[in-house]
């Protein structure tokens, strides 16, 4: 199970770097594989992460397909051929080797919050 954290400094300032950095360190033992922090303003994100699928393989968190929209997740997608199905009928290049939090961006960038009714699975994420 990997974990993640995530800082909003709701004053505007910006994202505390030393805590971002020491509380995604203290979550090494949650995701031995890779640890790494996203920062803009106020918002900042950290990433521990045990890769434990084939597709995870190349995962790096936190994520953007924009620079924009930013996610940390610890995920695991069932029912994978149905989101890819939706996603590629909707327009989207994905393939089937995505790592799932590729996927449930692709989903959000698509339907927004409503993404949450295509995803099955154990999952939880920040965007």
């Amino acid at each position: 199970m990997s974990g993640f954290v995530a800082f909003l400094d709701q004053a505007g300032g910006p994202a505390d770097q030393t805590w971002l950095c020491a509380a995604t360190g203290y979550l090494v033992f949650r995701g031995p594989d890779a640890q790494a922090v996203w920062h803009q303003g106020p918002v900042g994100l950290g990433n521990a992460l045990l890769r434990t699928t084939v597709e995870s393989a190349g995962e790096r968190q936190p994520f953007s397909l924009d620079g924009q929209t930013w996610i940390t997740a610890d995920a695991r997608l069932d029912s994978r051929s149905l989101l890819l199905d939706a996603l590629r009928s909707a327009g989207r290049e994905v393939t089937s080797s995505e790592p799932d939090v590729v996927l449930i961006l692709h989903a959000y960038a698509l339907w927004g919050e409503n993404c949450l009714d295509r995803l099955h699975g154990d999952f939880a994420f920040v965007l």
